[in-house]
């Protein structure tokens, strides 16, 4: 075996290490960050060049804010681009734009970042309703915490890495969706509730995001 294809075996493994087969949220993160590691160090697009990596696309419908906000936050740092569309009446889908090693970097870190924010504002929400009566705007605001959170330790981690998204997938992003507009402005109530909330998604998020070995 050479030793392109042991480095091709090992991303291999870790991106098999997912929640749908029995790793934790944590684990599965880790497995991912771990990969895009390998990737960036050893240049695979340059290693599988007898393979020309295609543009393609990952579409997901969502039925929260917070899940475009991550979507975004997440392609940026991963080298894909994020399109948020309308493809029917009220209905909301975001497209990633990306080569297929780092779309299915995005689609781990995606599932296991979602599991754990929907579970935290779940918790998050009964803390606010038993504390203050309430729980408007809780999930987004302790979502807005979290996803502040990782995008600050990948954004290290990018720094690092020295990633950025590639122009072959700008150019592509730009010839499928040739009027880009504006992302609407994400607001929360603030309130003691929302502030609480958004303190406890942050501290979940840089310990999800493992931020201080995130560049390591």
């Amino acid at each position: 075996m050479t030793n392109t294809e042991k480095i091709m075996e090992k991303i291999r493994a870790l991106m098999e290490k997912t929640v749908e087969n029995g790793a934790t949220e944590q684990e599965a993160i880790e497995a991912a960050k771990a990969a895009q590691r390998l990737m960036a160090k050893y240049k695979i697009s340059e290693v599988t060049a007898e393979k020309k990596e295609e543009i393609d696309s990952t579409e997901m419908d969502i039925s929260r804010q917070w899940q475009i906000i991550l979507a975004n936050v997440l392609a940026k740092n991963l080298c894909c681009r994020c399109i948020q569309t309308h493809p029917e009446k009220r209905k909301v889908r975001f497209v990633v734009m990306g080569k297929e090693a780092d779309r299915k970097v995005f689609e781990k870190m995606y599932e296991s970042f979602f599991i754990l924010i929907y579970k935290g504002a779940k918790e998050a929400k009964a803390k606010a309703k038993a504390e203050h009566g309430h729980t408007h705007d809780v999930e987004s605001a302790y979502a807005a915490g979290f996803i502040q959170a990782i995008d600050e330790a990948m954004g290290e981690q990018c720094r690092a890495l020295a990633l950025v998204v590639p122009e072959d997938v700008n150019l592509a992003t730009h010839r499928r969706f040739p009027s880009l507009g504006r992302a609407r402005a994400w607001r929360i109530d603030g309130n003691s509730a929302t502030r609480t909330a958004r303190a406890d998604g942050y501290s979940d998020g840089r310990s999800a995001a493992g931020q201080k070995r995130i560049a390591g």
